[in-house]
């Protein structure tokens, strides 16, 4: 990807996120989380961090689901990862998406599995600021075939990489 913000849109766009669909973002993050979210149409929902990671708050998550809620996105503030103990639950529970903006975090664990690897989606950027930089660029990670396939046909405008032309 160009950079890590692209990265979180064509998260959202494989997802089918768009218009009249709301996204949990945290309060404290970047401009980039929540304007991926609107760029794609759809509509950040601000909600409060934990005080000593900073990163989002899970009883703040679950207080601002909506019937139009269909993700959250967490952010690994500093490298600081998510509480995935009390996150995935509550998404699964809801049937929502779960998307880790790892901007900050590579080489970052949860129990001894790499963050980016938890969720829907793991989205990474590689700006100059960040822990691995290459100047600029992002990557995005998921289990999913299906959804692989789906963000690979978006990013490249259709074409397979199994039948160029």
């Amino acid at each position: 990807m160009a950079d890590g913000t692209v990265s979180l849109q064509l998260i959202l766009r494989t997802l089918n996120i768009g218009v009249g669909d709301e996204v949990i973002v945290p309060a404290l993050t970047f401009i980039a989380t929540a304007s991926a979210v609107a760029e794609v149409g759809a509509v950040p929902i601000f909600v409060d961090v934990d005080p000593e990671t900073l990163t989002i708050d899970p009883d703040a998550v679950a207080a601002a689901i909506t019937l139009r809620t269909r993700a959250v996105i967490g952010v690994y503030y500093g490298g600081f990862p998510i509480d995935f103990d009390r996150l995935l639950p509550l998404v699964r529970e809801r049937r929502l998406y779960l998307v880790e903006d790892a901007a900050h975090a590579q080489g970052t664990t949860w129990r001894d599995t790499g963050v980016g690897a938890l969720g829907v989606f793991g989205s990474f950027s590689f700006q100059e600021s960040r822990s691995l930089p290459s100047g600029e660029g992002g990557i995005i990670l998921t289990n999913d075939d299906d959804l692989a396939e789906r963000a690979r046909l978006l990013h490249n405008i259709g074409r397979r990489a199994d039948k160029p032309g």
